[in-house]
């Protein structure tokens, strides 16, 4: 089922490109849904598709891999069996980073709870050295400041 399968912004999952994408060190969101899957359906509408989770996923450039267990694709299979789950729906964020460990999510997703596991996660991933954006340097000026709090909401 096509709209099963593609979702703006999201890319097929193979256990291949997840690996590869952790290998690279990049955060990965991973949905699994199916076609009978009414929850999964709602998530995908009320928060996975919400212009704040895809404004930060792309802020962030968090990859978004999308499997469809419909058919019992094995890969996805063993995904779901690794997180012990029988069945879907099932979303796990990977930060990013080595030493990282995934984040399971629950299985009822509002905007707010997958925002919160993104910043959580993402919080510890900034060297002591960097700034993050809500952080201003000595020099910044009070309207750049105001600038970058704007960009933020």
């Amino acid at each position: 089922n096509a709209d099963v399968t593609s979702n703006a912004g999201a890319e097929i999952f193979t256990d291949q490109k997840l690996n590869a994408l952790l290998a690279s060190g990049e955060p990965v969101f991973v949905h699994m849904t199916a076609a009978c899957c009414i929850t999964c359906l709602v998530n995908e509408r009320t928060a996975l598709s919400t212009d704040a989770v895809r404004e930060v996923f792309a802020g962030k450039r968090i990859a978004y891999l999308k499997g469809d267990w419909t058919n019992r694709n094995p890969e996805i299979t063993r995904l779901l069996e690794k997180f012990g789950r029988s069945g879907v729906p099932l979303y796990v964020f990977y930060p990013g980073g080595s030493d990282s460990e995934p984040v399971v999510l629950p299985q009822i997703l509002t905007p707010e709870t997958v925002l919160s596991a993104v910043a959580q996660s993402t919080s510890n991933q900034t060297p002591p050295n960097q700034t993050t954006p809500n952080q201003s340097t000595p020099d910044q000026s009070t309207e750049e400041n105001a600038h970058v709090a704007s960009n933020l909401h």
